[in-house]
This record gives C-alpha cells, structure tokens and sequence, in this order.
C-alpha cells in the first residue's frame, strides 16, 4: 500500500469536511442576517400593511431554505466522516489479513479482514425490536475489578475470568482510549461483558453495529444471571438494553465517564446500537 497516497485521501476526506463545517457556519450568519433585517423592516413603526406583510414571509421562506441546506450539509458531513472511517477500516482490515496471510493462518470466513485465522462458531442476532441505551463499563486493572472506580476487588482463582485476565497481562496489560485490549491473531480486540446469549468468557468475538462499524472484542467477565434486571441481550435499565459492558482504566473512567462521551475519542461511533454478534471460539 502506498502510504503518501493514502494519507492523502483521508486529508481528502478531512478538507471536505472542513469545508462543510464552514459553509455551515456561514448559513448560521446569514439566518442571523435576515432574521435582523426582518426584525429592523418588518416593523408596524417602520413598514406596515401587505407588502410588509409579504416581505415577513419572504425573509421566514429564506431562513426555511437555509435550514433545509443545513440539513443537507449535515447529512453530506457524515457521510464522509463515515467515508473515511470505513476508509480506514478497510486499510486496517488489509493489513490484517496480510498479517494472516504470512502467517498461514488464513482460512475460509465469511467476515472478511477481521479474524481471519478463526471459522465462526455462531452469530446472534439482536432484534430490531430491542431498545438499546448504550453501553456501560467496569473499571479493570492488573488487580482485577474495581467497583464505582474506587472499590477493589480481585477475580477468583481458577475462572475463566481469571484465565482472560492472565493472557491480558501476558499482552502488556494494554489499554486503547481507556478500553483493555489484548491482540487475537495480530488484531487488538476489546476487553467486554456480556450475556451469556453472546458467549462464554474466553470466547473471541465480532460486533457489528447498527451503523456497519465492526468492533472486535474477547468476553472478558459474563453478566450475572442473577442480577434483577438481567435479559437474555444484557442488563436493561432505563432506556434500555446495554448489550456490551466495557472493562476499562479507572483513571480514565473517573475522569471521562462511560464511553458513550466524546472525550474517549473511540474508533467507532459510541452512540450506533449493536446490530448481530459473531462468536469465533475460545482464546483460552
């Protein structure tokens, strides 16, 4: 692949955008021009009777039209930044499967560039029907849990738990943006919670957004059964299932909150439901 030339596709995708942002920008200015002139003309101490009358309607009719462009213009601009992450997916995605390639680990899939050397155990589909709120964390370190960020408590010996919790540290105990991950088959996966709908812990697995976005992930711990508000999708709460629980760096949980927030700076867009989940065996 040639670098330069990728590089400048993606700037390609960003001066678009930039673009958009300040023909947005300008819209802004001039509603707030016209809404001025309408307010200084249209005025009973000014100019009055029918022809004040039309141009009132004249000056709402531009505004309306400006709004609509603005939407248009918001709609142009995720598009590209939808662009240029599947841009950049696709890269990473290529180099995955290079990495497989020399390493002979290539086998038949049906989910291409995200790993390849496994054959997919099953896929669950979570229905359309299913509100979704998101996604929530636990705070996970080289000690194990930490409750609210602030409270220890350790995995237990001989689980499966405590087995993923090995291969992390092996890996470099690693975080990205905040979230663990350990690398599966030359690809950084993300360390997750889930129902036992999806997995078991150990189990590799490969989240597909509502958006196309693709989120490889290893179950790290599994959502209690046992807890009051547990559902075959996760634990629901008010508006809705979280389907994925991320374990993350307390730091950057007591700093930036779940990482459905901005400031987590995440590969994929936070606020994109899951749409199906493939499973691809256990790592451990």
């Amino acid at each position: 692949m040639n670098d330069e030339k990728t590089k400048l596709n993606y700037d390609n995708f960003d001066q678009g955008m930039s673009t958009v942002s300040t023909l947005k920008t300008s819209m802004d200015e001039n509603t707030t021009t016209i809404k001025g002139y309408k307010e200084s003309l249209v005025s009973d101490d000014v100019f009055m009777g029918p022809i004040a009358n039309s141009c009132g309607e004249t000056f709402d009719t531009l505004v309306k039209a400006i709004n609509v462009g603005k939407e248009n213009y918001d709609t142009i601009e995720s598009y590209l930044k939808n662009c240029k992450e599947n841009y950049l997916n696709a890269d990473d995605n290529a180099k995955t499967l290079f990495l497989a390639i020399k390493n002979g680990k290539v086998v038949e899939t049906d989910s291409p560039g995200l790993l390849m050397s496994r054959k997919k155990a099953f896929t669950e589909t979570i229905p359309d029907s299913l509100r979704q709120r998101g996604y929530t964390v636990t705070c996970y370190g080289k000690e194990g849990w930490w409750f609210s960020g602030t409270n220890l408590k350790g995995i237990a010996r001989g689980s499966r738990q405590e087995s993923v919790h090995n291969v992390w540290k092996k890996d470099g105990a690693r975080y990205k943006n905040g979230i663990a991950v350990m690398n599966v088959d030359g690809q950084d996966c993300y360390l997750v919670a889930t129902a036992a709908s999806l997995g078991k812990v150990g189990d590799v697995i490969n989240v597909t957004l509502k958006n196309g976005q693709q989120v490889p992930c290893v179950i790290a711990d599994a959502k209690s059964s046992s807890d009051w508000n547990y559902t075959k999708y996760g634990h629901s709460g008010a508006g809705g299932v979280n389907v994925l629980e991320f374990e993350v760096d307390r730091h950057k949980y007591l700093k930036s909150g779940n990482p459905t927030t901005k400031s987590w700076g995440l590969d994929w867009d936070s606020s994109s439901g899951v749409k199906k989940v493939d499973n691809y065996g256990s790592i451990i």
